[in-house]
């Protein structure tokens, strides 16, 4: 689900963390890291992620009714200044949350988490009694479509009556439709993920078709562009699911124009759906990063996820990149990777994303950032110098990307001038970076140099330095500066004030070493072992 800015800020409190921690932490996923994880179970419609893994303990039944009371909130936000996290993920936790309710709370949940045409609704599309509800598949169906889109005759989530071929369809419902089969065609056909299990609920020949159901979501109280919901398991990590958007995206309700916010969300929440038929318990970030790419890769001019970058690594480099509050405006990470893999095989789409998503299935056993991790080193690639270059192409995204010109640079953690001697120190926590910028003081003579000193944990591998010169007329020239077997390095680099701005010593920890289902916030329902990683640094010239 994507929400109106300014409600993009991902909630990132205490008790929403540890939500959706303990409930994954409960239910079967592919997401483990060497831990036996409890085995799927079939189950009725209406009780979707049934398990058996024995009683429901006082602790699960408080973090459902945490998240039952989230999900009941997003329906109902108070007023445009509310945080609210991703209702896709929110309603994916409902349901993983569903055994461990009351049975009072799980009665509301079920209504929340049914369709909008039952009865009761879904809290956020309820489609009223008068409403006089069809189909595109009961009107005029689409011959080569995959897709059932559903809207209301009648009632305030009625789309623009406007139908100019006379057909019985909306032109609305006819423009979503053409934008969710561009959406298909892209993802499915072309980029060969695999389409979302079929819910065999539509109307006669077309029972297999997705449904997406329009209405009038983006009016208050939930102002929501739109959301996909999961319904039913059919093996231990794959399930049905379906779709809302708005009815009309009206630029009284939402930035923007009307069709590119329809573009981005039909592709942002499709994808939703594709990864609900994959493992739908999967780590919430690594969903939202991966469909707030999407939306670029498919819809490259309408540029709606660079309004996330505030909530970024662009801006928070010191943050893990995959930390629950940057879930969307860390889609640059995948950006980056596939700017340095691009390959498409003839998708359409970098390969990398889906062969990622490919080994968190039940038969791979991944979870988001080992994925990731795997992907990258099947290509040829190093993971750790990959976070490290991408802290360091965020000093520089005008140089570093295809479109970063328009980017934020990344903040300084630290800015000196160096005449004397510099000595600092700093922490950094896992996936994360932090760049000391040393500039010339004064007037330096060709041939000044800058030594650059850095003692680090033992652990080569996982932390990483770099240096970058900046040179005027916005050249950069990067050179690893290697650790030790002990953590300590040093290098060289010029430092005249005739040709050189500043220089960058980026000290990053790609450390991805994780406890796993341990109702944990970050990556695999975990907390990770590389935390608080201390580097001291030393600054000082060379006199040529």
């Amino acid at each position: 689900m994507r929400l109106p800015l300014p409600l993009r800020r991902v909630s990132a409190t205490a008790a929403a963390v540890a939500t959706l921690a303990a409930l994954l932490s409960a239910a079967p996923s592919a997401s483990g890291a060497g831990e036996t994880s409890p085995g799927g179970s079939s189950s009725a419609p209406g009780r979707p992620f049934d398990r058996s893994s024995g009683p429901v303990s006082a602790d699960e039944r408080r973090t459902a009714a945490r998240t039952l009371a989230e999900a009941r909130g997003l329906g109902a936000r108070p007023d445009a200044s509310s945080e609210g996290r991703e209702a896709s993920i929110v309603l994916r936790d409902l349901a993983l949350a569903q055994d461990a309710l009351a049975p009072e709370d799980r009665e509301v949940a079920e209504r929340i988490l049914a369709r909008p045409t039952a009865s009761g609704g879904d809290g956020y599309l309820d489609y009223a009694a008068d409403a006089d509800v069809t189909s595109d598949c009961v009107v005029n169906p689409v011959p080569s479509s995959n897709f059932c889109v559903h809207w209301a005759r009648r009632t305030a989530d009625a789309p623009p009556s406007a139908d100019s071929d006379s057909d019985g369809v909306p032109d609305q419902v006819e423009t979503t439709h053409q934008v969710l089969d561009t959406v298909w065609s892209r993802i499915v056909t072309q980029g060969t993920y695999s389409a979302p299990p079929a819910d065999g609920t539509g109307p006669g020949a077309y029972r297999n078709r997705f449904d997406v159901y329009l209405g009038d979501i983006g009016a208050d109280p939930q102002r929501l562009y739109g959301y996909c919901t999961p319904e039913r398991v059919l093996s231990a990590y794959r399930s049905t699911s379906y779709c809302a958007l708005d009815d009309d995206f009206s630029t009284s309700q939402f930035p923007g124009t009307s069709r590119g916010n329809l573009e981005v969300t039909a592709a942002h929440e499709f994808f939703h759906a594709v990864q609900f038929g994959i493992d739908y318990a999967e780590d919430g970030f690594f969903m939202e990063n991966s469909s707030t790419w999407i939306e670029d890769e498919i819809f490259d001019d309408v540029n709606d996820n660079r309004n996330y970058f505030d909530d970024s690594a662009l801006a928070w480099p010191g943050d893990p990149l995959d930390l629950a509050e940057n879930w969307y405006g860390n889609w640059i990470w995948l950006r980056y990777l596939t700017e340095q893999f691009p390959e498409e095989n003839g998708t359409g789409l970098p390969v990398l994303v889906k062969q990622a998503w490919d080994r968190t299935d039940d038969s791979a056993g991944s979870f988001s950032v080992r994925a990731l991790a795997q992907a990258v080193t099947a290509r040829g690639g190093s993971f750790p110098e990959l976070v490290a270059d991408f802290a360091t192409a965020n000093r520089s995204p005008a140089t570093s990307y295809e479109e970063g010109a328009v980017y934020p640079s990344a903040p300084a953690a630290r800015t000196v001038t160096v005449a004397s001697p510099v000595t600092g120190s700093e922490t950094i926590d896992h996936l994360a970076a932090a760049t000391i910028e040393a500039r010339p003081s004064g007037t330096l003579r060709p041939g000044t140099d800058l030594r650059v000193v850095v003692n680090a944990p033992s652990l080569p591998a996982e932390l990483q330095v770099n240096v970058t010169r900046r040179l005027y007329g916005g050249q950069v020239v990067t050179r690893d500066l290697t650790l030790n077997r002990d953590g300590n390095g040093k290098i060289r680099v010029p430092f005249a004030t005739g040709d050189t701005t500043a220089v960058d010593v980026t000290l990053v920890n790609a450390g991805r070493d994780y406890r796993c289902r341990v109702r944990g916030p970050f990556a695999c329902q975990g907390f990770s072992r590389d935390e608080n990683r201390r580097f001291d640094y030393a600054l000082r010239l060379v006199a040529p």
